[in-house]
């Protein structure tokens, strides 16, 4: 623990005033990439690619998109009823239920097009197609992958993707009325992830920003990892009524959700396979959230039929200063609630025997998070500590610190993991540098350098990596880059070097991108990788 007090003390002493985040980490709930799973980061790579258009999109899409609640896209939708376009994310800020912090964080992801602009009357094409091919070589394998997306308007679309299985949908929305029917892959996600989040989940949150979860309810999804349910699902509309209905295999439910203007309340109803054998899970939840002067309030709380318990978690997100925002979650989850099918925030790994609380802060470039769980049947308890800290060294360096500690009275009882990054922005050259040091059973060690070259119609990145880590426990992950709709975090473990290049290339609406690595590692099996792929929208 002294290690932790020497490093927060450190860090505090060289706070500034300035302040920079990344909105993709923010809205997920982590602080940085290598904390995302691949479907998160996989939504928000293709939501750089292709920005949700806010004027245009439908309440449906808007929900879909995983950006915003179905209460947010619903206000988001009478505000254009009532004032025309939104114009830019200031505009977007003044919409009830988004706010200044949440909606600067959305910038990167959203598109202003609008009509009460000079040259751009018209609105989205009726008909558009989207190609994805990808090949990688793997020692001592080869892979192959694709997807294939096409949309008329706003009415319908279809989409296809092969990876390891296949995947695809075909989803059919009302025109005038806020109704969806998807047939093949989906996801159902409603209140907070309590009593249904299918897909993937981040389990922890680190940020205020993401501190509540925004339901979308039932949306297509077309993602490589397979993540969500295969079958049926529907949703309607009826004034400030959403109702949702889905089944799958051996899942089905629904879901009723009241829209205010200053929130929303929802019921949700489940029955699944348990996580014991042969035992059927049925759940009926209440959830609820409200946004009043900019704070947050919501919750949920589920009744487990079969474990014949309730769980729950409630909290608040709220403005910390004028710069700042803060919030706190407690839950509390029974060993006997089954956790099959909940993604509801948590700090180990399922969503059953955990009561614990979270406080997290961020005030200008300073970001500190706290999480005490223990787990009722066993006793066991645990302590997360995070201190990150952005430091704007001049208009073009910039260098984030990073103290995580973990704390507990079982095995491997503490964990300490001390990060700094320094980037060098500029253009077209770019400078990357990270030292990483971990201390879990023994010493773990892991820096690398990177520089890029970065032009309107390509970009070059190379990246030189060192590591030094005996134990498996004591593993680093560093996040790479790659193409589009890929997630690579290699696992630094063993003693050696890696060295790395991407490049990506633009000719029309074509992109190409290529990824090329080699690591070796004493002792141990090295690795070696050759990716391709192609995107094309047309």
């Amino acid at each position: 623990m002294w290690r932790t007090v020497m490093v927060l003390t450190c860090l505090l002493a060289t706070a500034s005033a300035s302040y920079g985040q990344d909105g993709g980490t923010a809205l997920a709930g982590v602080a940085d990439a290598e904390e995302m799973n691949e479907e998160t980061a996989e939504k928000f790579s293709y939501l750089e690619r292709h920005p949700l258009r806010v004027n245009y999109a439908s309440e449906q899409k808007l929900a879909a998109s995983g950006l915003m609640s179905r209460y947010q896209a619903a206000s988001l939708a009478d505000y254009r009823r009532l004032h025309g376009d939104l114009l830019s994310v200031a505009e977007l800020a003044a919409v009830d239920g988004f706010g200044a912090t949440f909606a600067e964080s959305m910038r990167p992801f959203l598109s202003f097009e609008s009509s009460r602009l000079p040259g751009q009357a018209e609105k989205q094409k009726k008909l558009g197609h989207e190609l994805e091919l990808r090949t990688a070589y793997k020692f001592p394998g080869f892979t192959a992958a694709g997807r294939y997306k096409a949309e008329y308007g706003e009415s319908m679309e279809a989409a296809i993707s092969y990876r390891d299985r296949l995947n695809g949908y075909l989803s059919v929305c009302g025109k005038r009325r806020p109704w969806r029917i998807i047939a093949g892959s989906y996801n159902a996600r409603f209140g907070q992830g309590l009593t249904l989040w299918s897909g993937m989940s981040i389990g922890g949150i680190t940020t205020p920003e993401a501190a509540y979860k925004r339901s979308s309810g039932v949306s297509p999804t077309w993602t490589y990892s397979g993540a969500g349910l295969k079958g049926l699902a529907a949703s309607m509309g009826i004034g400030k009524i959403r109702l949702a209905a889905f089944g799958a295999k051996d899942i089905a439910g629904g879901n009723l959700t009241w829209l205010r203007r200053d929130g929303e309340a929802g019921l949700t109803f489940k029955a699944s396979p348990a996580s014991q054998p042969g035992k059927v899970a049925c759940k009926l939840a209440g959830d609820f959230k409200l946004c009043v002067r900019g704070i947050d309030a919501f919750g949920e709380a589920s009744w487990d039929f079969m474990g014949g318990c309730f769980a729950a978690l409630a909290g608040s997100a709220f403005p910390v200063g004028e710069k700042g925002r803060g919030a706190m979650v407690i839950r509390h989850y029974p060993a006997t609630f089954d956790p099959s099918g909940a993604g509801a925030m948590r700090s180990s790994t399922k969503v059953t025997d955990e009561t614990g609380i979270l406080a997290t802060v961020r005030y200008g470039p300073l970001l500190f998070s706290a999480d005490a769980a223990v787990r009722p049947e066993s006793g066991k308890r645990q302590l997360k500590l995070l201190l990150q800290h952005e430091w704007k060294v001049s208009g073009r360096i910039t260098l984030k610190t990073r103290a995580t500690e973990r704390l507990r009275d079982y095995d491997r009882r503490t964990r300490t993991d001390l990060r700094a990054d320094l980037a060098v922005a500029g253009e077209p050259l770019s400078f990357n540098v990270r030292m990483n040091v971990l201390r879990c059973r023994k010493f773990g060690t892991a820096c690398y350098a990177e520089a890029g070259y970065r032009k309107e119609k390509g970009a070059l990145w190379l990246r030189a990596t060192a590591f030094h880590v005996d134990n498996w426990d004591d593993r680093i992950y560093v996040y790479e880059r790659d193409a589009p709709g890929n997630f690579s975090v290699p696992a630094c473990y063993g003693r050696g070097f890696g060295l790395s290049a991407y490049a990506s290339a633009k000719f029309g609406r074509l992109r190409l991108y290529l990824k090329g690595g080699l690591t070796t590692r004493k002792e141990k099996p090295g690795r070696a990788e050759l990716k391709f792929q192609l995107d094309h929208a047309f």
